[in-house]
Order: structure tokens, then sequence, then C-alpha cells
């Protein structure tokens, strides 16, 4: 069982490595123009999603998550994948929590 889950973390940092490599030659050949698009859209992204968010968590659960982000975040700056998937993880049961009430 330790080796099973050993081995998913492995493919789970492959395809991170794999998706940062791509967006990594993806962002090469982009125009400022795109970049800016992009941008552009990921902040509007961002706001919807904080937005329904705060609308639906409770205060301190709402709370915790902008917590696990700014982990998440710190921990994906530094590459220490083993920090990123424990938050990771913990981010998704929190969010999990909300979609079990929506049905």
């Amino acid at each position: 069982n330790g080796s099973n889950k050993n081995s998913s973390i492995t493919s789970i940092n492959d395809s991170q490595s794999t998706s940062r490599n791509s967006s990594s030659v993806a962002s090469a050949h982009n125009s400022p123009e795109s970049s800016a698009t992009t941008t552009q859209k990921s902040n509007n992204a961002a706001r919807v999603f904080f937005s329904a968010a705060q609308s639906t968590m409770s205060t301190s659960d709402f709370a915790k998550l902008r917590t696990l982000l700014v982990k998440m975040k710190q921990s994906g700056d530094v590459r220490d994948s083993r920090c990123y998937l424990q938050i990771a993880k913990q981010l998704i049961e929190l969010l999990l929590q909300y979609d079990a009430k929506k049905k």
C-alpha cells in the first residue's frame, strides 16, 4: 500500500513537471498581447472563485482557504512537492465539504 501511494505521488510529480515544462515552452512563444489576455482571464477567474467562496463558505473556512492557497503557492515556489501535495489534499478536503452540501 505504501509503495502504491509513492508511485501515485511520483506520477503526480511527473505530470506537474511535464505541465510546468509545457507551460514554459508555450509562454516562450506567446506574444505580450496574448500573455496579457491570459493574465486578465486568470485574474477574472480568481475573482469569480473568491467571490463564490466568500459567499458560500463560513468566515473561518474562507480564512482557512486563503491560508492554504498562500501556503500552497509558497511550497510550489520552492518546489517542495511533498508539502505542496499535503496542502493540496487539505484544500480539496475543505472544498469537498461544500460540494457535499450542494447535493
